[in-house]
């Protein structure tokens, strides 16, 4: 199996494909071309046909800003696409193209390049386990933790990058906890966490306390995806509030540390 950093991955929301994806291309073509005055977008197949819904104009705006951006939305069905997810993206100096590069967004925020070589075998597979009932066992006979087994696979490197994906987890439940007002997309959804967190009652059980924060927590992540806002893979954006809900309540509850609660 591979690395779990192929598991959780930071972008914007609310999807891998369509936000992510576009995102990373983006920034890469801007720190190529730093010498741009302006760029070009034409979004293909269906990063055209569902780029508006998933917000995939608006992300690029806010990741090539300040310069100016103009996005075209090719809905041409007999243009031969080798990915249904495509994208050009294109530098300008003084209103004539400079640059260009063709990006396929082919899921989980992994681009390919037309032309660039491809990684030789993307990430290496790091855990020689098949699956977690053979983890459970190699741990067993060890007398380890997951969290030690975890270690010995990846490296002790692995503590601080799962300390910076926990960081983007919290400060997404923080900031969806502060906003209110209607998401994007025109079906009219309020934001609910910051309301939901703090619907207290007097005479609440214990239970139904548990279960209004961290279902406050989970809406919280949640419109921060739908709406554009930095957000982990865990493993996917539709997926991306319960595990950071559930971490963030048991670390209230036990009073763990940050670095406590990710072993």
């Amino acid at each position: 199996m591979k690395s779990i950093r192929d598991i959780y991955k930071t972008g914007k929301g609310p999807s891998s494909s369509h936000t992510m994806g576009p995102e990373r291309a983006c920034q890469l073509f801007m720190r190529e071309h730093t010498d741009a005055s302006a760029f070009r977008v034409i979004l293909y197949g269906s990063l055209a046909r569902t780029g508006k819904g998933h917000g995939t104009d608006r992300m690029i705006r806010e990741t090539l800003a300040p310069r100016p951006v103009d996005i075209r939305f090719n809905m041409d069905d007999d243009v031969p696409l080798e990915h249904p997810n495509t994208m050009d993206i294109i530098a300008l100096q003084s209103g004539q193209e400079c640059a260009s590069m063709r990006v396929y967004s082919i899921g989980g925020g992994d681009i390919r390049i037309a032309g660039r070589p491809e990684p030789s075998n993307g990430t290496p597979n790091v855990y020689p386990e098949r699956n977690f009932a053979e983890i459970a066992a190699y741990c067993k006979h060890r007398n380890i933790r997951l969290s030690d087994y975890v270690a010995e696979r990846e490296g002790d490197s692995i503590w601080d990058f799962l300390f910076d994906v926990w960081n983007t987890m919290e400060n997404a439940i923080q900031e969806g906890l502060t906003r209110s007002g209607v998401l994007p997309g025109g079906l009219n959804v309020e934001r609910k966490a910051q309301y939901l967190f703090n619907q207290r009652h007097i005479d609440e059980r214990p239970e139904t306390r548990e279960n209004r924060i961290v279902c406050a927590y989970a809406f919280a992540v949640s419109e921060q995806n739908a709406d554009l806002g930095t957000i982990v893979t865990a493993p996917t954006c539709g997926a991306c509030s319960t595990l950071p809900a559930v971490l963030k309540y048991m670390q209230e509850e036990k009073r763990f540390s940050d670095r406590d609660i990710l072993k």
